[in-house]
């Protein structure tokens, strides 16, 4: 079981670009990129684990998580194949006003929401594990920007 990360578009499939695989076990464990042949290049991936209880978590940053003034993530669940890594659907940290249950926040403040990534060439950390070791690196989206 392994997250998969392809230097090239459609998992490598039109040039023989590298391969970086991620190991998913029984524990979670941070890969921080910092440093690694991976770090910012890879272009699409695929989560080569059964369909539930694993999880793959790919950030931009070399912070696995979503502390500090940015976080921003795309998941990987259990058979999950992303023939590019721009233009998917994750979670982001953002400061702002958010839209939640019909009405805006009246002060701007942190908060994550769903949207578009873009995270092409933008790699910094992976983390891998059962769903019950990644809990906290899904939270909640509070709502839209």
């Amino acid at each position: 079981m392994s997250l998969c990360l392809y230097q090239d578009f459609n998992l490598n499939a039109e040039n023989p670009g590298k391969i970086w695989v991620f190991p998913v076990t029984e524990g979670r464990i941070d890969f921080s990129l910092k440093g690694h042949p991976a770090a910012n290049q890879p272009s699409s991936g695929y989560m080569n684990a059964p369909s539930s209880g694993w999880a793959a978590y790919l950030f931009p940053d070399y912070t696995c998580g979503f502390g500090g003034d940015g976080g921003e993530t795309i998941q990987f669940f259990g058979g999950r194949r992303l023939d590019s890594l721009d233009g998917v659907n994750g979670r982001a940290k953002r400061y702002g006003y958010f839209y939640k249950n019909g009405k805006w926040t009246t002060e701007k403040k942190w908060g994550i929401t769903e949207q578009t990534l873009y995270l092409h060439d933008r790699a910094g950390c992976v983390t891998t594990g059962p769903f019950n070791s990644t809990d906290d690196l899904r939270p909640p989206s509070d709502g839209d920007m």
